[in-house]
């Protein structure tokens, strides 16, 4: 028996060594779950999932990293620090006239009514807690589309079960992919031959332009009248030139047979 291992098993050992690497986030769910805690997903309003990210303080670097809600082009938008005082934000990458109304433990957090115009995804970051919190993390909630109004609850609890103050609040987007131009269809066109040159017919034009008239001379019309310039005469169709039948071809052959029999005679 062998041991040498297989390279399908090396690659498999590699991935998932890349895979345990990598930092990533969890749900809410998830955490609760391995942490024999109380699930905090519904402490925003209007979210649509919930995550705990990598570390203990956010950041573009750090959300990126983790992949939050799948993505890794998140940029920091605003963001409110409770010491401070709520209301107007202490820090703002873009102007979306982040409000905050409330304490740091519940209230609202508002944005922008046009920031959907921009932005296709944003997240509201609610960071607290500490070593003694149910959640040494930041937790992320994930915004529903075109809502611009959230009521939040610190999801941050001390080993006392206590409501811990939330020390700040991060709002991040995803800008809006541009929009390509449509390409413009181009319109069926008819071709023809006349005199070893190609023209390209629009919709409309006659049915003798398509059997290879030009359009940029007399031409008589479908219905055989005269269509060139006023006062002038038109010029008569060349003679057709006739075709031999078959059986003229077999009466001139046989009389040049019979020449020849008598000029041998």
């Amino acid at each position: 028996m062998s041991l040498r291992p297989s390279l399908a098993s090396l690659a498999l050992a590699s991935f998932m060594g890349l895979v345990a690497a990598s930092a990533s986030a969890l749900t809410c769910s998830q955490w609760a779950a391995n942490h024999s805690v109380a699930d905090v997903t519904g402490k925003v309003t209007s979210s649509i999932a919930c995550e705990v990210g990598s570390g203990v303080n956010d950041s573009a670097n750090l959300a990126n990293a983790d992949r939050m809600f799948g993505f890794d082009d998140w940029q920091v938008l605003s963001r409110d620090n409770t010491d401070g005082g709520l209301g107007t934000p202490d820090e703002v990458a873009v102007p979306i006239s982040m409000a905050i109304a409330g304490t740091a433990q519940s209230g609202t957090v508002s944005l922008a009514s046009n920031i959907w115009t921009r932005y296709s995804n944003l997240f509201l970051v609610v960071k607290g807690g500490g070593r003694n919190s149910n959640i040494t993390a930041f937790v992320a909630y994930l915004l529903t589309p075109m809502t611009t109004s959230w009521a939040y609850a610190t999801p941050y609890l001390n080993g006392r079960n206590m409501a811990q103050d939330i020390s700040h609040f991060t709002v991040y987007g995803r800008v809006t992919p541009p929009t390509s131009p449509a390409t413009p269809t181009p319109m069926p066109t008819g071709t023809g031959t006349t005199g070893g040159g190609t023209f390209a017919g629009t919709t409309g034009e006659t049915a003798d332009r398509d059997q290879g008239v030009p359009s940029d001379g007399p031409w008589f019309g479908g219905s055989g009248g005269w269509s060139g310039d006023p006062g002038e005469e038109p010029t008569p169709a060349p003679a057709a030139v006739p075709v031999p039948s078959g059986g003229l071809l077999l009466v001139s052959a046989l009389a040049g047979l019979v020449i020849r029999r008598r000029q041998r005679a």
